[in-house]
C-alpha cells in the first residue's frame, strides 16, 4: 500500500515512469492473491476507470473471484493501491475493452463522495497512477470515447467503463453502466496527472 506521504510525493515531485507501475508505493506483482485474467500480451493503450458499486475492498476482491474477473490495480477511499494483475496481462473487467486496457478500480459508487473532488486522496492517487502508466506505455493524457476504445480499436488514452459500455451498447444491454460516474471530473483528474 502506499502511504499518504508517498501519494504527496508522487503528486507533488516528478518522478521517472517504470514498468509495471512501480512507483508511488504500488507493487509491480499482485499482491493480494490470484485473480483471473485472460491469455495475450495487454496491450497498453487505454487506461480504464472503474467504480466497484461496493463500500470494500474486501467485497469486491470477493464479487471479483467468484465471477472470474480482475482489475490490473484497485484503489480504495483512503488511497491505499492494491495490484490485482500485472500491466502486461489483460484484466477482464471490460468486455469489449479487456485486450488493450490497464484497469484501475475506485472502491466506491459512481457520483458518490470523494470520487467528485479531484483533490481528494483517492482521486490524487488516481492521477498519479494515471500519469505513471501514462509515462510508461506511451498512453496520451486524454478522454477517450467512441468505437475507437474497443477491442481491436487505434484510440489511446483514458476512458471509464461507460464510455466502454455506450460504445459497444449491444453488449451492455440493460445493464446500464455508468462507472466511475456521469459527473466524474475528467478534466481535473487528467490535469492533475500532467503536473
Amino acid at each position: 500500500y502506499a502511504s499518504e506521504e508517498d501519494i504527496d510525493y508522487c503528486w507533488e515531485e516528478s518522478k521517472a515512469p517504470t514498468n509495471n507501475l512501480a512507483t508511488c508505493g504500488v507493487p509491480s506483482t499482485p499482491t493480494d492473491g490470484d485473480f483471473s485474467s485472460s491469455s495475450g500480451t495487454n496491450g497498453h493503450r487505454i487506461i480504464l476507470v472503474h467504480t466497484t458499486e461496493g463500500d470494500s475492498y474486501k467485497a469486491m476482491a470477493n464479487a471479483l473471484r467468484s465471477k472470474g474477473l480482475s482489475y490490473t490495480i484497485a484503489i480504495d477511499e483512503d488511497g491505499n493501491v492494491s495490484r490485482l494483475v500485472s500491466d502486461d496481462v489483460r484484466a477482464i473487467g471490460a468486455k469489449s475493452a479487456n485486450n488493450d486496457s490497464l484497469q484501475v478500480a475506485l472502491v466506491g459508487n459512481a457520483d458518490e463522495g470523494d470520487r467528485l473532488d479531484a483533490n481528494s486522496i483517492q482521486m490524487k492517487t488516481l492521477s498519479s497512477c494515471i500519469a505513471d502508466w501514462s509515462k510508461a506505455y506511451n498512453i496520451p493524457l486524454k478522454h477517450v470515447t467512441g468505437a475507437g476504445i474497443l477491442n481491436g480499436g487505434s484510440a489511446k488514452g483514458v476512458a471509464g467503463h461507460g464510455d466502454v459500455a455506450n460504445a459497444d451498447p449491444a453488449a451492455y444491454a440493460g445493464n446500464g453502466r455508468t462507472d466511475p460516474g456521469v459527473n466524474f471530473p475528467w478534466s481535473e483528474v487528467l490535469a492533475n496527472a500532467k503536473k
